[in-house]
């Protein structure tokens, strides 16, 4: 595990959240474990406030009628990382010593389920056309393995002030289990389509919405682009939304509707049309 780390609630304003990254993680030295979580110190925030003096001198230089567009500095906030900190952790009610040791296996053996997902999702979305038998659909499970282990070691403190945000997990995440329900509807709630649903969610949830509560030092100091992950799972969603729309699975139907009275007016709802419109 690595050592603490830095956590901005707020993508810096100057850079572009997808081709950076959705918050700034920067690790801080000579740091504990156990030391405690606490936004950084306020006058260091004031600090990166005043102007330089290239900054200065072009605000200088403005008329009276020009706009100005002032972009203020996130908010930084340090949480410790570590065995003890992470959710695996947590689940364990704390035996911090069985969550290493578990994490750490995982880590090592990491390429046996990153190996598992691609054909796992090519088995599942093909056994969905019913070209080979639909109880195929149960081998979407495998995805369960690299995804686990990604989240049994995000920080638990970051995944709380991730699932804090409205917009950047409530809404997203309210939206992906309807469409989901939607589209285990639309298989008459077939166990292996739901498993597979199911698993997608999970996926999504934990390596998207959740994904600034990975705050290991490896993650940190790679850095990079969260482009391909996004491009990836736009591309897994949207084959998923046009096979739905033009008809690519036989067992779904637009017949198969939710029904129910609403202010004395019946209302029907298709299955479908509500995985393609929260998805």
């Amino acid at each position: 595990s690595g050592g603490p780390a830095a956590w901005a609630s707020t993508s810096p304003p100057t850079e572009c959240a997808i081709l950076k990254t959705a918050a700034r993680r920067s690790l801080i030295g000579g740091s504990r474990e156990d030391a405690a979580y606490a936004p950084v110190n306020l006058q260091r925030n004031y600090e990166r406030m005043a102007l330089d003096a290239e900054s200065e001198a072009t605000a200088s230089r403005l008329g009276d009628n020009e706009e100005v567009i002032v972009f203020m500095p996130a908010e930084e906030i340090i949480i410790p990382d570590g065995p003890r900190r992470s959710i695996l952790c947590f689940l364990l009610w704390g035996n911090h010593r069985m969550a290493k040791r578990v994490n750490d296996f995982l880590e090592e053996h990491k390429a046996w389920g990153q190996m598992l997902i691609l054909p796992s999702f090519i088995i599942f979305l093909v056994a969905m056309t019913e070209v080979v038998p639909l109880n195929l659909t149960w081998l979407s499970v495998l995805l369960l393995g690299d995804t686990t282990r990604c989240f049994f070691k995000l920080n638990m403190q970051a995944a709380k002030l991730c699932i804090r945000e409205p917009f950047n997990f409530m809404v997203p995440f309210v939206t992906l289990t309807l469409g989901l329900i939607g589209g285990m509807a639309s298989f008459d709630f077939h166990l292996g389509c739901c498993a597979g649903f199911m698993c997608l969610g999970y996926s999504y949830v934990t390596l998207v919405l959740l994904g600034d509560a990975d705050v290991t030092e490896r993650v940190i100091l790679d850095g990079g682009s969260l482009v391909p992950l996004y491009a990836v799972n736009f591309i897994l969603f949207s084959v998923l939304y046009l096979m739905f729309v033009f008809g690519g699975f036989p067992f779904t139907s637009p017949t198969k509707e939710l029904s129910f009275t609403f202010l004395h007016a019946d209302v029907k709802i298709s299955f479908m049309s509500m995985f393609a419109r929260f998805m």
